[in-house]
């Protein structure tokens, strides 16, 4: 006997965590835009995909620019990280054209299918290479609990953990929920011993989700890929004290770093052996000039990079506590 779906309830439905919903908006928004095109889609349309309000869909990200600049983004913030010697995920800037496939991506099995479809703006993720480290499906790690890494059994040296923690505020990536950072045994550091046991000679903390970065990190983290909101944002809360500027999401775990002289130096030396040319090359691979399609709503790559390197400034003119 067939069964009729219920229609779904529009509106914040009560005691259904605040985190759920928003990723509810997010992949509704992802879906609206890949189909209707950016420019073509109405925050009217991602509510309904959604299943809420428009008043709700306020609640949880200011406009549409938010929920799209993701795309973009963790394009730029995965190649800074790669340039530093940080681990990450590979995120590569494609156009994606589908034949016989059907013109909604995510309902693979039961949209209709067409002749042709394309998505100039996507992106391919490779995983960093190695095996998670985990004891339960997407277990990750707290920003807090960096702080326990032993230097003297081999762990990251301060100087290096606060430089993590400094880069993670010059980009303003707000959403560091345990889920998006991960625990990663490289292939080398895989050993197996005669019963078949594995165990990991170098575990490797590093963040895997960067895409809310370039904006302002807000309870929501709702504001990404922004070069105003990101030009707005000072690097020190207190500089005198080199405590970082960057507000706590929702779920998020990480917030106000202090900030020891020798993490700051050490990540300003990184910094400063990167080019014009490179830090030109990365913001134009992720696109950022590309976000409007009215493309004098666009702000030049030379804009980001202006931005970037005053950033850059902050921290390497400051000098903090030892």
């Amino acid at each position: 006997m067939a069964t009729r779906a219920q229609p779904r309830r529009l509106g914040r439905p009560p005691a259904v965590d605040s985190t759920v919903t928003r990723e509810r908006i997010l992949t509704a928004a992802r879906r609206s835009f890949a189909t209707r095109g950016y420019d073509a889609t109405t925050n009217r349309d991602i509510a309904a995909e959604a299943g809420v309000t428009t008043g709700a869909l306020y609640h949880y990200t200011r406009s549409k620019a938010d929920l799209y600049g993701e795309v973009y983004a963790e394009v730029a913030a995965t190649r800074l990280f790669w340039a530093l010697g940080f681990g990450a995920d590979r995120m590569y800037p494609v156009q994606v054209t589908c034949r016989n496939c059907p013109i909604e991506p995510w309902y693979w099995a039961t949209e209709k299918r067409v002749r042709e479809k394309t998505f100039e703006i996507a992106a391919i993720e490779r995983r960093l290479p190695g095996k998670r480290i985990q004891t339960k499906e997407d277990e990750g790690w707290k920003w807090p609990e960096l702080d326990t890494v032993d230097e003297k059994a081999g762990g990251a040296p301060r100087a290096h953990r606060d430089a993590l923690k400094l880069l993670m505020v010059m980009i303003q990536n707000s959403d560091t929920k345990p889920s998006n950072q991960r625990i990663l045994c490289p292939p080398e550091a895989v050993k197996t011993d005669g019963a078949g046991n594995e165990t990991c000679a170098r575990p490797l903390l590093y963040v895997q989700d960067l895409g809310y970065a370039f904006g302002e990190a807000t309870l929501l983290s709702t504001k990404k890929n922004d070069l105003q909101a990101w030009s707005e944002e000072p690097i020190w809360k207190d500089p005198a004290q080199c405590v970082g500027n960057i507000k706590k999401s929702l779920p998020g775990t990480f917030k106000d770093p202090v900030i020891g002289e020798a993490g700051r130096k050490f990540l300003s030396d990184l910094l400063a052996q990167l080019s014009d040319k490179q830090i030109t090359d990365m913001f134009t691979a992720a696109r950022v000039d590309r976000f409007h399609r009215h493309a004098e709503r666009n702000p030049p790559v030379s804009e980001w990079v202006r931005v970037f390197k005053k950033k850059r400034d902050e921290i390497t003119g400051a000098r903090c506590p030892s």
